[in-house]
């Protein structure tokens, strides 16, 4: 228990007259840039994308005030009119914001566990926050319309109103225009309405799109545009914002009544406290002087009777304004800091995908819950030099996220400005409840039914479904939404989950999961971000295009192929010769060349690499320190010789971007300059030419050196993509062993590692399959599903006919065993299973015993 300050809280849980006052938000949806989903926006925030580009931009002309970047949502074209009940003409006029704040309205409520035909009737409230809408001129300056499509689909008040037609609720339904404050000062409605029993649940919905450069350049003369698509709040370099696309919908309900909570709204309020004088300096509308919102701020957390010092973290606005961004952090240090043990980690996603304007409060909030959910607070962007003068972070009271950080705390608040002087906050208490799938042991299959608006929606739900290991916590919530019909849903399906470790197991396939974290961390290994998985090495990463020569300084390179002797004595005449050559020996990697004069060796050179490195980097390798001796020798004509066809291929390929055959192109550009011709010659290896023995003799030396330290010692990617396998195959094995599932499988394949060697050459049929899994036409298994009264064996009652029982005890079976044992030359047991699996002819044989036994069981067993 934390002692808070004053005659505050000291209880750590929110403090409410009992459960049922709790209000949680239970479902989320939204759409961000590039992002068509909250996992998308999840991805974009923590794999540090920046979804802000100068692509695809919307109008053909860009004012320089505001530069050409935005962040953009995807697929703002689709509506799907029939399913909300919107008319084709009036869904054509329809704002777009409109239109997607009834699709995101629905996948909160299904993010909640509940299907829109359960809200009907109930009293439901609709709270949006919306300020400028670009769409109006739709309304306004289209004639085409002679129905007033235009108003009905424009008029911004329709934006909730729609949504309570669609689900026919009877509770209060208004847009709210508070400015930048709009989505939270819906919050705040929503909260305090069901808070006085006004409603029982309420959707609260927020957006903001930029579909006209004037609206802003408009902002751009209130606060500053960055024209670079970056927002660096709270960065020294801050230089203003980004403006961005967001459409975000909260669901909220009373704890009682809800299948999942995100968090618990704690205290939500807005209010007027300032506005900027004309004197102040320009572009500052987010500006609140220190004291007012220092002030607003402790009145806050007096009416939430919460010690400001319990909160960990606080979402800010940060809108990249060096006055603002100042002036915020110093009130957030004067309330949060003050008596404060621990440091107060602050964030803004307006670094991250920038300011979306109206929608920001939500988006915030969606944010914070993704931190509770991954245990990972996303770092902010663009954060590389921290403010000097701000004391609260030079001493180390207030830390801004810069990477993504675990922070231990419950409670998070969300602060907002707008540029009508309002602040708003929002206190979260966010549900750290771990997930624990054991405490759900089953190995009975789960039935799981959906229905969707097409088929092609129903088989994308179950093929997501069977990708991932089962959480039964997840398929309750799938049973909810679909225990009631949905109208508009025209698709049906259903699938029966089993044990995912058995399917992969006896599939080959690494579970999605561990294959998403492959794809992820070997990305970020090619960023060049350090990985655990290669400790220190360092990664060899392409060379960027930045560094390509200019066109017209790019030399075209090719090598002529000797073929015989008699080839290259033809073309051995050079003033300096060097033959070049790699190697792996005993594990180990080394490189040479050796230059010769018109008679003999003039120089031999011996180069290592580390035993992770390849042939193909040693030969590379050889033939860049080839370039270079030519380069510093007094010789004007110089003939390479490799034996490697690919290594010449890569350097003489000017597009290629390894770093080596980079380097190599360069130096004999810079030779030419010299006045050097670098002639390059594939020979083939081992036919008796001195100098390529040579330099094959001189790399084996090399390899063998393995005290040197290395010339060369980047990871290729190969090698990281092996560590990489190694490790998930690790993580998947300890899964499987651990788990409490598959048992009929680990009877024959004990470890996933053994298996994963074993089952990519085996061809599965529905027999073989029952087999190994235990799952099938066995009494014991029919027994479990009421498809037999009795789990007995034909040959004993006292016996359970399981796939081990018949396999290698039933007495029925006993000729057919001791054929095969015979054969085998081993008894069976069930310490020798996993023995039989991994030799390829007695497995053949083992498998077509067992076909043979199991058919005979599950044909007596279909009558």
């Amino acid at each position: 228990m934390k002692t808070s300050a004053g005659n505050t809280t000291t209880d750590r849980d929110v403090k409410s007259s009992s459960e049922r006052d709790r209000i949680v938000i239970s479902g989320m949806s939204g759409l961000f840039p590039e992002a068509r989903s909250v996992q998308e926006f999840a991805d974009i925030l923590y794999n540090k994308v920046n979804p802000v580009t100068s692509e695809n931009n919307r109008w053909w002309y860009t004012p320089l005030e505001i530069g050409p970047y935005s962040g953009k949502a995807p697929g703002l074209q689709y509506f799907d009119a029939q399913f909300f009940k919107v008319h084709q003409r009036l869904g054509e006029k329809m704002d777009v914001m409109s239109r997607k704040l009834l699709e995101q309205s629905y996948q909160a409520i299904y993010d909640a566990g509940l299907s829109p035909q359960s809200l009907n009737g109930k009293n439901v409230a609709v709270y949006i926050g919306v300020s400028i809408s670009d769409n109006e001129i739709t309304g306004f300056f289209d004639n085409s319309s002679t129905r007033g499509f235009g108003i009905m689909g424009c008029n911004r008040s329709m934006f909730a109103n729609r949504i309570s037609y669609w689900l026919n609720a009877k509770g209060p339904s208004m847009t709210v225009d508070q400015a930048c404050c709009s989505s939270l000062s819906a919050l705040q409605l929503a909260y305090l309405a069901m808070k006085s029993g006004e409603c029982e649940a309420a959707i609260v919905g927020s957006c903001n799109l930029c579909m006209l450069p004037v609206s802003s350049v408009h902002y751009s003369r209130i606060n500053s545009i960055t024209t670079d698509g970056k927002t660096r709040s709270f960065d020294q370099e801050a230089n203003g914002c980004v403006l961005s696309d967001a459409i975000n919908v909260i669901f909220l309900q009373k704890a009682t009544d809800a299948l999942r909570v995100y968090a618990d709204v704690v205290h939500a309020k807005n209010e007027y406290i300032s506005f900027k004088q004309e004197n102040e300096f320009p572009k500052s509308g987010s500006y609140r002087k220190p004291h007012e919102i220092a002030s607003f701020l402790k009145d806050f957390y007096i009416e939430a009777d919460f010690a400001p010092q319990d909160v960990d973290y606080v979402e800010a606005f940060g809108i990249g304004n060096p006055e603002s961004d100042k002036s915020e952090l110093e009130a957030l240090a004067d309330i949060f800091c003050d008596k404060k043990t621990n440091p107060l980690y602050v964030g803004s996603v307006m670094s991250n995908i920038g300011f979306t304007a109206a929608a920001s409060g939500i988006t915030s909030i969606i944010k914070v819950i993704l931190g509770y959910q991954n245990g990972l607070f996303a770092g902010n962007l663009h954060y590389n030099t921290p403010r000097h003068d701000i004391n609260a972070i030079k001493d180390g009271r207030i830390c801004i996220l810069d990477d993504h950080c675990d922070i231990n705390g419950n409670y998070a608040a969300i602060n907002a400005f707008s540029v009508t002087g309002v602040n708003a906050h929002v206190l979260l208490k966010g549900n750290r409840k771990p997930k624990d799938l054991s405490k759900y042991k089953s190995s009975i299959p789960h039935l799981v039914t959906v229905s969707g608006r097409q088929d092609t929606s129903v088989k994308k739900v179950l093929d997501n479904l069977k990708s991932r290991p089962i959480d039964p916590e997840e398929l309750t919530l799938f049973h909810n939404i679909h225990s009631v019909v949905t109208p508009g849903h025209l698709g049906r399906g259903y699938t029966i989950l089993v044990s995912l470790n058995s399917a992969l197991v006896l599939a080959g396939i690494l579970p999605l999961d561990l294959r998403i974290r492959e794809v992820a961390t070997l990305y970020k290994a090619k960023r060049g971000v350090p990985q655990p998985v290669l400790g220190d090495r360092e990664v060899e990463r392409m060379a960027p295009m930045i560094k390509a020569p200019h066109p017209a300084e790019q030399v075209n390179l090719e090598f002529k192929s000797l073929i015989d002797e008699e080839q290259y004595e033809h073309h051995n005449n050079f003033e300096v010769r060097i033959f070049t050559d790699g190697s792996k020996l005993e594990g180990k990697v080394g490189a040479a060349l050796s230059l010769w004069d018109r008679v003999s060796e003039t120089k031999a050179l011996k180069l290592t690499l580390p035993p992770f490195c390849t042939v193909y980097q040693a030969e590379l390798l050889a033939l860049q320190r080839a370039v270079r001796e030519a380069l510093n020798h007094s010789g004007t004509a110089f003939g390479i010789f490799s034996d490697s066809m690919s290594a010449l291929q890569t350097i003489t390929n000017v597009s290629s971007p390894h770093p080596l055959a980079v380097e190599t192109r360069d130096t004999i550009r810079r030779c030419m300059l010299q006045n050097k011709s670098v002639s390059l010659f594939w020979i083939k290896a081992h036919v008796g030419l001195e100098g390529n023995e040579r330099a094959d003799q001189l790399a084996k030396e090399a390899a063998l050196r393995s005290k040197r330290k290395p010339d060369y010692d980047l990871c290729p990617i190969s090698f990281v993509k092996r560590q990489i396998r190694l490790e998930t195959l690790d993580e998947w094995d300890r899964r499987y062993r651990s788990g409490e599932t598959a048992s009929g499988t680990k009877l024959f394949f004990p470890n996933a590692l053994g298996a994963y060697a074993v089952v990519r050459g085996m061809e599965h049929s529905s027999i073989t399959t029952q087999i190994l899994t235990g799952h099938g036409g066995f009494s014991a298994y029919l027994k479990r599903f009421g498809c037999k009264a009795s789990s007995s064996c034909t040959c004993d009652p006292d016996a359970e006919e399981t796939v081990p029982h018949v396999l290698l005890e039933c007495p029925i079976f006993a000729r057919e065993r001791y054929d095969l044992e015979q054969e085998l030359g081993v008894e069976l047991n069930r310490a020798v299973l996993p023995e039989l699996m991994t030799d390829k002819e007695i497995k053949k044989k083992f498998i077509e015993y067992t076909i043979k036994v199991a058919q005979k069981v599950i044909n007596k067993n279909k009558t």
